[in-house]
């Protein structure tokens, strides 16, 4: 049998039940404000773990999604490196949005220069320039300092080089 929970504010008092409804009736055994209060409590436990699960385990995603387009990236397939990059951004809030904005256009840049679109090429790596030269030398476990001089020296030349995203 279910023992009755003293529940009490720091201090010592206790709280006062208030019943916020009928009782639940002789069927279940549930009577009053007590065990609405217990079963509200539970939920908000169950939801708190929940949120703790699924925002780890966004994490978790993000960083193999990352560790994907860059594999991607380095491996000079720009397109398929745009497309995780393009999902990490949409799912993005705070600093971070930019940051794989960023990512995005460097990609699609390399890979306008590899089809031979100049002037796409330019028009996206300049973009992607002025995102990714705002953030820290390493940011986001990448050696952004390097990444955007490598990028620079693209966007100068206009010819397709190898351009490879290292991970610090």
């Amino acid at each position: 049998m279910l023992q009755p929970i003293k529940l009490e504010y720091p201090g010592g008092a206790p709280l006062q039940a208030k019943n916020f409804g009928p009782a639940a009736g002789p069927k279940n055994g549930l009577r009053g404000a007590r065990p609405m209060r217990i079963m509200a409590g539970f939920a908000l436990l169950v939801f708190c773990c929940l949120t703790l699960f699924f925002n780890k385990l966004h994490e978790n995603v993000m960083r193999d999604s990352l560790e994907a387009g860059i594999n991607f990236f380095n491996g000079g397939r720009y397109f398929e490196a745009h497309e995780i990059f393009e999902d990490m951004w949409r799912s993005a809030g705070g600093p971070l949005r930019l940051f794989y904005q960023g990512l995005v256009q460097a990609a699609v840049g390399l890979h306008h220069l590899h089809k031979g679109n100049l002037n796409g090429a330019a028009a996206q790596l300049e973009k992607s320039l002025s995102k990714l030269e705002q953030y820290p030398e390493r940011f986001c476990r990448i050696d952004n300092g390097k990444l955007t001089a490598d990028l620079r020296r693209v966007l100068e030349a206009l010819t397709p080089q190898a351009v490879h995203i290292d991970m610090v």
